[in-house]
C-alpha cells in the first residue's frame, strides 16, 4: 500500500521559515501553535466546540460590518472576509480549524487559526497571496487587527453566543421533559381512578410524577435567568463603537443583546466572568435536581420501566457537577504570563456539559418517562381489592 506524501509549502515570519501543508489556508501563526504545543502523550487533543466557532464567526462578521461602514475603501476586503465567515458557518473549511483551543488560556490559539483561515481563503478568492492581502490592508491605512478578530472580549462574547444557542436547545429538552412528566402523571392518575382509587395515598405515584414536572419547571426558570445574563455583552472601544457592534451582532445572531460595561485595555469585565460562573452554577443545580428525580423514580415500586436512561442521566449529572468545579477554578485563577483566566477551558467545559445533559435528558424522555407503566401485578392486586366486599 502506498502512502501519499503530504505536500508542503514554505512560509516565513519573524521567527524564520516554517513548513505548512500546501493546501491549507492557514499559515505561520497556526503552524507555530502546532509546532510548539504538541499534544501531551496520553491526552486527546481538544477541538473547538462547533457552537463556539459559530459564535466567534458572528462576532467577526459584526466587526467587519462596522469596518465597511467606517472605511469605505476597505469595503471589498471586509465584504469578502464576511463571505468567508458565512462559508465556515455553512460548514466549509471547518477541518482547517486544527489547533487545540486549550493551548492558550485566553483563546489566542483558536483566534489565530480562525483569522488565518479567513484571510487565506479571502486571498484565494481575490487571487492573491495572503502577504499581498496584508499589503493592501496597510495601503488602506488599516492595521492587520482591524480586519481580524482579536481580544479576550471577542472570545467571551463568542462563548456567550454559543451558550445562548446551547442553552436554548437544553431548555427545549427540559420543556419536553416537563410535558411528559405532567402527561404521565395524568395517565397514572386516570388508571388508578379507573381501578377505584381516589384517596391521596393511593394516588401517590401520579402525584410524584407531577412533582417531578414541577422540578423540571423550576430548573427551566433558573436556566432562563442564566440566559438573561448571557444577553449582556461587553467590548473594548468607545461608546459609539460598542453600541454599533452590539447592534450589528444582535442582527447577525437573532438575539436581543445588550451592551455591558466598557472593557479598558486588555482587561476583562468581572461581570462577564461572573455571567459564565452563574451559568455553570445553574447547570450544577439542574444536575442535582435531575439526579434526585432519577433516584426518586427508582424508588417507585408500583411502576415498571427497564430503560437504562435514568442511570445514564445520573452519570451525566455527576459529570456536570464535576465540570462546575473545573469552570470555577478556570475563571477564578490567573494563568500564563498575561494573567488571564482559562477562558478556553471554561467555555469548552460549559458547552460540553450542556451537550451531555441535553443528550441524556432526551434519551430519558423517550426511553424512560414515555414508557413508564403500572406493574401488571399491581394492576391485578388493585383490581382484586376493588372487587373485594
Amino acid at each position: 500500500m502506498t502512502i501519499k506524501k503530504l505536500e508542503l509549502r514554505l512560509e516565513s515570519d519573524a521567527l524564520g521559515d516554517i513548513q505548512v501543508p500546501a493546501q491549507a489556508h492557514w499559515g505561520t501563526r497556526t503552524a507555530r501553535w502546532l509546532e510548539h504545543f504538541k499534544p501531551v502523550e496520553g491526552r486527546l487533543q481538544e477541538t473547538a466546540h462547533p457552537l463556539l466557532i459559530d459564535g466567534l464567526l458572528l462576532v467577526f462578521k459584526a466587526k467587519l460590518a462596522l469596518v465597511r461602514e467606517s472605511v469605505e475603501a476597505s469595503s471589498s476586503l471586509a465584504r469578502i472576509k464576511a463571505q468567508v465567515c458565512d462559508e465556515i458557518l455553512n460548514g466549509q473549511w471547518r477541518e482547517e480549524l486544527v489547533v487545540d483551543p486549550l493551548l492558550s488560556p485566553g483563546g489566542e490559539a483558536l483566534l489565530d487559526n480562525l483569522n488565518e483561515v479567513v484571510t487565506g481563503r479571502a486571498a484565494e478568492i481575490l487571487g492573491l497571496h495572503p502577504s499581498n492581502l496584508a499589503e493592501q490592508t496597510s495601503a488602506l491605512g488599516l492595521s492587520q487587527s482591524d480586519l481580524e478578530l482579536t481580544g479576550q472580549d471577542a472570545y467571551v462574547v463568542g462563548a456567550k453566543l454559543a451558550l445562548l444557542v446551547a442553552s436554548r436547545e437544553l431548555s427545549s429538552a427540559l420543556l419536553d421533559l416537563e410535558r411528559l412528566l405532567r402527561r404521565k402523571s395524568l395517565e397514572i392518575e386516570k388508571s388508578l381512578r379507573g381501578l377505584g382509587y381516589e384517596n391521596e395515598p393511593e394516588l401517590r405515584s401520579a402525584r410524584d410524577f407531577n412533582n417531578f414536572g414541577t422540578t423540571a419547571e423550576r430548573v427551566i426558570r433558573r436556566l432562563a435567568e442564566g440566559r438573561e445574563r448571557l444577553l449582556e455583552v461587553s467590548f473594548r472601544g468607545n461608546r459609539t463603537y460598542r453600541e454599533s457592534l452590539v447592534r450589528e451582532l444582535s442582527l447577525a445572531s437573532g438575539f436581543k443583546l445588550r451592551g455591558g460595561e466598557e472593557i479598558i485595555g486588555n482587561g476583562l469585565v468581572n461581570a462577564s466572568l461572573a455571567d459564565l460562573l452563574t451559568v455553570s452554577s445553574i447547570l450544577k443545580e439542574l444536575a442535582i435536581e435531575l439526579s434526585k428525580v432519577c433516584q426518586n423514580l427508582s424508588r417507585l415500586k408500583d411502576l415498571k420501566n427497564d430503560s437504562p436512561a435514568p442511570a445514564a442521566l445520573q452519570a451525566s449529572c455527576i459529570k456536570v457537577i464535576g465540570a462546575d468545579v473545573c469552570v470555577s477554578l478556570a475563571l477564578q485563577n490567573s494563568l500564563g504570563d498575561s494573567g488571564a483566566p482559562a477562558l478556553t477551558l471554561a467555555a469548552n467545559s460549559l458547552l460540553q456539559s450542556i451537550d451531555q445533559i441535553r443528550t441524556a435528558i432526551r434519551a430519558f424522555n423517550h426511553s424512560c418517562v414515555a414508557n413508564v407503566i403500572l406493574l401488571p401485578s399491581t394492576e391485578n392486586i388493585l383490581e382484586n381489592l376493588s372487587l373485594a366486599p
